[in-house]
């Protein structure tokens, strides 16, 4: 008998040592499947061709316009290495961080469980999340700074404060979420210890870094921080009304998690604050500077994306399956893990997939892809010309032409924003359903069209993608415009 509860011991042993494994390996897998499904070459988001121009920028030793992606110091450097091995690199390294998603997630899911299997679980329900894959293809910036702030967290509770610095640290080079955090930290271990660590202090050198880049890239050390502002006016979206950030940030924590998954882990943390649980004060603490960080931003005039609620719903997460084993942890083993597997698979069903067709989406960028990959080569030809081209896709563009930089580009937001004079410019680059608000009211007008007459200009389409969504047109003052 004694043989054989040693010999069970020993299995659950080696089980557990295999669920860490599991946890980097089921993102990735769900990752895969879903790059496999598209019949085009691997994808990246519009950001992350603009890295890559950045860093082109920053090799060329230019200077940089005014651009409505935000130029992360850490994604510049990475994506300007990788992309000399070709975007199939970059994939992989998507797909790895992938990977540090789902075993950070697991950790700190186990820290809170105290049972590897409930973590594990917890894994697998949000590697299927719509929202993991939104975030990872669309916004990927936001997967790796939550990986490495979830990764951050675990290292904290587990005391290994050098480790934590640098994942914070890295975090903040991604994205400024974790600015706010590195300073909530910082607060907590002083109230906690009485005492300062200042290995905690080494996340607070990310803000002056991405000072430095801005400062190097574009000659303005505040460039990133007007870019919300700028993005807004540019693109026409009106400022959230302050009285609504509490209403905004319900609903899009309900569009990336769901409303049951809100309120079970609401459950969570409020046994978790009645049983005085140390570890679920100190996350509750975090996930409020990271929610208080935010609005602050739309206080002031910022634009509130759906996105910015992503790591504090995959964060409230990991209380579910502590107030699971709270509730269960008496009950048989077995019958636990079950109760854990149906509670997961009813909070799947209940998601609304409305707010996302990743498929669809999956569709259009691709077609944007397809139509920026066959209008580059017309590009390459008269690239001394000024051109406007669609949103953000100077990145893009300066890709597929093999241009390193191409200070020709301007920016069809940019162009709304500046008020800038058509007739400055010899070229229009038009791709479908690629504008919003105020220039799509503007570049609208050359859906369908193949020429248009103004009262000094005339618009000429001068070639046509052949799947019909990308259009280029010439530029013809009155005094060149030639005769019928």
């Amino acid at each position: 008998m004694a043989k054989k509860k040693k010999k069970n011991k020993k299995t659950a042993e080696s089980f557990g040592k295999i669920l860490p494994i599991l946890s980097f390996f089921i993102p990735v897998l769900v990752y895969i499947i879903y790059i496999l499904k598209k019949t085009h070459f691997p994808m990246l988001d519009t950001d992350g061709y603009n890295y890559i121009w950045f860093w082109n920028i920053l090799k060329g030793g230019k200077v940089l316009g005014m651009q409505t992606t935000v130029p992360k110091p850490l994604l510049i450097i990475l994506y300007g290495i990788l992309s000399n091995g070709g975007i199939n690199l970059i994939e992989v390294f998507k797909i790895l961080m992938a990977g540090l998603f789902g075993l950070s997630f697991y950790y700190l899911a186990y820290v809170f469980s105290q049972h590897k299997i409930d973590a594990f679980i917890a894994v697998i329900f949000v590697s299927l999340l719509p929202s993991f894959l939104f975030a990872l293809t669309f916004g990927n910036s936001v997967i790796y700074s939550t990986a490495l702030i979830l990764l951050g967290f675990y290292l904290y509770f587990k005391e290994e404060y050098l480790s934590c610095s640098f994942a914070i640290f890295f975090s903040g080079l991604v994205r400024p979420d974790a600015w706010g955090i590195s300073i909530a930290l910082v607060l907590i271990d002083l109230f906690l210890n009485k005492k300062l660590r200042y290995i905690l202090l080494l996340p607070l050198l990310a803000p002056v870094l991405w000072m430095l880049s801005d400062k190097v890239l574009t000659n303005n050390m505040f460039y990133s921080f007007g870019i919300v502002s700028y993005y807004m006016k540019s693109s026409g979206f009106a400022p959230l009304p302050h009285s609504l950030i509490l209403h905004k940030w319900w609903e899009s924590l309900i569009k990336t998690s769901g409303f049951y998954v809100l309120v079970l882990s609401a459950a969570g943390l409020v046994l978790g604050l009645v049983k005085k649980e140390k570890n679920i004060i100190i996350l509750f603490l975090l996930i409020l500077t990271l929610m208080l960080q935010v609005s602050l931003s739309v206080y002031r005039g910022g634009l509130f994306m759906d996105r910015f609620a992503f790591a504090v719903g995959i964060l409230s997460i990991v209380f579910i399956p502590f107030f699971l084993f709270e509730i269960f942890k008496n009950q048989v083993p077995v019958l636990r893990v079950l109760i854990m597997l149906l509670t997961f698979a009813f909070l799947y069903k209940t998601i609304n997939y409305q707010y996302i067709n990743m498929w669809n989406i999956i569709n259009i960028e691709k077609l944007h892809q397809m139509t920026a990959f066959e209008i580059a080569p017309q590009i390459a030809l008269i690239d001394d010309q000024n051109l406007i081209v669609p949103g953000r896709r100077i990145g893009i563009f300066s890709f597929y032409t093999g241009k390193p930089y191409l200070n020709n580009l301007v920016s069809g937001r940019d162009f709304i924003y500046r008020r800038l004079r058509l007739k400055d410019f010899n070229y229009i680059v038009y791709i479908r359903g690629d504008y919003t608000s105020k220039a799509a009211y503007f570049f609208g007008a050359l859906d369908g069209k193949n020429t248009i007459q103004t009262d000094n200009l005339t618009i000429e389409k001068v070639f046509e993608t052949s799947n019909g969504t990308g259009k280029i047109f010439n530029i013809i003052p009155s005094s060149q415009t030639r005769e019928d």
